[in-house]
């Protein structure tokens, strides 16, 4: 809920439109008590993003060490 809030910081009459790109997000963050993504966690692989599929991998570590 923090991102929501932050997100909306100056402006909550648009939130509902960028609710899909946060979720995105969220869900590709690593979470504190499982050391995995939800995407993982779920699904059993990464999801790419979008700026990963237009501009190549923007991961800062390697797949394998996760």
């Amino acid at each position: 809920m923090c991102m929501v809030r932050a997100f909306l910081v100056g402006g909550q009459d648009a939130w509902d439109e960028n609710l899909g790109c946060l979720a995105g997000a969220y869900r590709c963050t690593i979470q504190e008590s499982t050391r995995l993504t939800p995407n993982m966690l779920v699904l059993g692989r990464e999801v790419r993003m979008p700026a990963e599929v237009i501009f190549g991998s923007t991961s800062l570590v390697p797949s394998e060490t996760l």
